[in-house]
């Protein structure tokens, strides 16, 4: 195998994630955007299969312990040496590999999480903001609203109401 062939999935992770960065920056559009965080999220999932897991990345299984947990205790804090001890890695090794299978830190993995289960609460419940950013374990409404808009490009309550409207006109299932 030449190195070419080993670095090409990294090189192609690397521009469809700048691709996808450079959109995201420049869509106002709320459902656009979320559609470019799910993209991106699927272009790091499947980085993680490819033959950048086997020269420093997580392993498969490591992967989908790491969701999982994620996934049940979104709620609280994930620190990295919790998440580490899952993968039978050290700290600093797991964050190392975990960058090379997401193309971004756990810590940021776990806010995306929670900007994405902050998003189906909003869309499946009646629930309060300041309800939804405890369940997504966020401090509070405002640590919501503060992040939310950094991913989306717009508040939780317009993003809401926007989605709410379309669900209204039919245009969601």
């Amino acid at each position: 195998m030449t190195p070419q062939i080993v670095t090409f999935p990294s090189v192609l992770f690397n521009e469809m994630t700048a691709a996808l960065d450079g959109a995201l920056a420049a869509t106002v559009d709320a459902d656009v955007r979320a559609r470019i965080v799910a993209a991106r999220r699927l272009v790091a999932s499947a980085s993680a299969t490819t033959a950048e897991a086997a020269t420093g990345g997580l392993a498969p299984w490591q992967i989908a312990k790491v969701r999982a947990h994620v996934a049940r205790n979104i709620e609280r804090g994930l620190p990295n040496d919790e998440l580490a001890a899952l993968t039978r890695l050290s700290t600093s090794y797991f964050c190392k590999a975990f960058r090379a299978s997401f193309g971004e830190t756990p810590q940021k993995f776990v806010l995306s999480c929670r900007v994405e289960q902050a998003c189906t609460l909003m869309l499946e419940t009646l629930d309060t903001l300041a309800d939804i950013a405890y369940a997504c374990g966020f401090t509070d409404q405002a640590h919501l609203g503060r992040q939310f808009r950094r991913a989306m490009g717009t508040s939780p309550h317009v993003w809401r109401r926007h989605f709410a409207q379309d669900r209204a006109e039919g245009l969601l299932a």
